[in-house]
C-alpha cells in the first residue's frame, strides 16, 4: 500500500495519541526497523541511534527511567510531502526529584509508506536538566554522561 502526504500525517497523528496513552506496542509499530532517531544534545541520551531494536531495547528505556511521567503534546503538523514538522510540549515529572517541568519541542520526521523512518527532536534540554537536578559534564564513550548536583 502506497501512502500519501494525507494518509502519512493521519498514522503520525495517531502515534503521538498512542504515546500519549501509554500504547507501546502501537508506538513501536509505527517505527520503522532501520529507524535514525536524533535525541536533542544536553539529554542523558543525546545523540543519534538507528535502528528499531536499539531504540526500544536501550535508549528509551534509559531516557524514561528518569520520569514518572513524560508525555508529548503536539500542537501543531506541518506536512510537506513525507517531511513532518511537528510542534508541541512535553510535560513531565522526574522520579527522584519529584519536579514537574514542561518543555517545548520540535520534531521533524520522515515516514515512508506509514512508517518513521527518522525522528530528530530539538527541545529545551535545560527544562530537562533543572527538574532532574543535572549538569553534563563530560562526553565519553560518544554518550552524554551526566552528573548529579
Amino acid at each position: 500500500m502506497k501512502y500519501s502526504e494525507e494518509s502519512n500525517l493521519s498514522v503520525l497523528k495517531d502515534w503521538y495519541k498512542s504515546a500519549i496513552n501509554g500504547e507501546g506496542e502501537k508506538v513501536a509499530n509505527t517505527l520503522s526497523d532501520a529507524i535514525k532517531w536524533h535525541f536533542a544534545e544536553g539529554l542523558g541520551v543525546g545523540g543519534d541511534y538507528q535502528g528499531k531494536e536499539t531504540l526500544l531495547r536501550d535508549v528509551l528505556p534509559e531516557f524514561f527511567s528518569e520520569f514518572d511521567k513524560l508525555q508529548g503534546f503536539p500542537s501543531d503538523f506541518k506536512a510537506l510531502g513525507n517531511l513532518f514538522i511537528v510542534k508541541g510540549t512535553y510535560i513531565g515529572k522526574t522520579k527522584e526529584a519529584q519536579k514537574d517541568f514542561s518543555a517545548e519541542f520540535m520534531h521533524i520526521i520522515e515516514m515512508k509508506d506509514g512508517k518513521i523512518t527518522s525522528l530528530y527532536q530539538n527541545t529545551n534540554t535545560d527544562a530537562y536538566t533543572k527538574a532532574l537536578g543535572e549538569v553534563v559534564i563530560q562526553r565519553m564513550d560518544d554518550k552524554t554522561k551526566p552528573f548529579r548536583v
